[in-house]
């Protein structure tokens, strides 16, 4: 025990450093962790608002593309281009289907049907499309063309690529928002008007802004948002403001633990060494002089190899004096012996 105390007061300045250094190699990595998190908010905002433009942009080219190509070809070409869509589609201002992309489409259906304002010749909604018989919720880009001409539908579905990306990289809670103008969610949960005004307002003129905010529990959220003036829309990512930093904290934990897993280590080897080596031979030497000092002048020490080079050298001369001892008593017993016969024959 009194070793076990010696060599933990040896590793206390070290235990003292290295659960400092912990603490504070914890604060780096939730700090560092917090930052990766707001890269990638940002680069998924910047990323979804560079798939929502090149849908813009592809139907700006559809309805020329399929003019030179036809409805097959020329479909199957903006899709390619467009590998983040997965539909196209081509209605009459009345809403008659003249062309679509891929031809297993049963149907499409916004959640807001009704036509364009007549001062807006491009929305994004979100619908219902029918594939295959399977209805899946999408992101429905539409472009009218002027005069009244065909309406072109890209569909684009809801994860838009990118939500289980930004769940494993900014935790389970972590959500992508398209908000409109008057706080309507295409995708996500809708915002007040006055939220996005002042949104819009804090990120004028800059590419994309980190906010504080607070969800409807309570809990502090670091949102990442832009708006995209020619689309007319928000891209949000939202998620906690404190990540998960758990497998950073193992690092610093692990650290600690180091001193306090010596010494465990230290005082069971010291623990069994002294016991093979010192204390139980040593029992055993005392145990054969008590015997000795009893009269037993047999007894003798027999140590396994596992006693230390000293212990054996204390019981071999114990044997030896022992032996000694013996061999004297016995002479001494023998001179005792022809005494009393002379003594006898004396008398006699």
């Amino acid at each position: 025990m009194r070793f076990g105390v010696l060599l933990a007061l040896a590793l206390l300045p070290w235990l003292l450093l290295t659960g400092i250094d912990a603490w504070t190699a914890i604060d780096r990595n939730r700090v560092s962790q917090s930052e990766l998190a707001d890269v990638v908010a940002r680069n998924t905002v910047r990323e979804v608002g560079r798939t929502l433009e090149a849908g813009w942009l592809g139907l700006d080219a559809a309805s020329q593309i399929i003019a030179e190509r036809g409805c097959e070809r020329g479909a199957t070409e903006v899709l390619d281009r467009l590998n983040a869509y997965t539909a196209l589609i081509v209605t009459t201002a009345d809403g008659e289907t003249t062309c679509q992309s891929p031809p297993s489409i049963s149907g499409l259906t916004l959640d807001d049907p009704d036509p364009f304002p007549r001062d807006t010749r491009f929305r994004i909604e979100r619908g219902t499309l029918t594939l295959n018989d399977d209805p899946e919720p999408v992101v429905v880009l539409q472009r009218a063309l002027p005069g009244g001409g065909n309406v072109y539908m890209l569909v684009l579905p809801t994860d838009v690529g990118v939500t289980d990306l930004i769940r494993t990289a900014l935790g389970q809670d972590a959500v992508l928002a398209l908000n409109k103008p008057d706080g309507r969610a295409i995708i996500g949960m809708d915002t007040k008007p006055e939220d996005n005004e002042r949104l819009k307002t804090v990120i004028a003129g800059a590419t994309e802004t980190m906010l504080e905010a607070v969800n409807a529990q309570g809990q502090p959220r670091r949102i990442a948002s832009r708006y995209y003036d020619d689309l007319d829309i928000y891209v949000t990512v939202g998620r906690s403001a404190e990540p998960a930093v758990v497998s950073a904290m193992v690092n610093p934990y692990v650290s600690f633990l180091l001193p306090i897993l010596a010494w465990i280590v230290g005082f069971a080897l010291i623990w069994g060494g002294t016991q093979s080596m010192l204390l139980t031979p040593i029992r055993k030497v005392r145990g054969s002089a008590r015997q000795f000092a009893r009269g037993k002048f047999s007894s003798r020490v027999s140590l396994s190899g596992s006693a230390a080079a000293e212990v054996h050298g204390l019981a071999n001369s114990f044997n030896r004096m022992a032996t000694q001892i013996q061999d004297r008593e016995g002479k001494i017993a023998d001179n005792m012996d022809e005494k009393d016969t002379l003594m006898r024959e004396i008398h006699h």
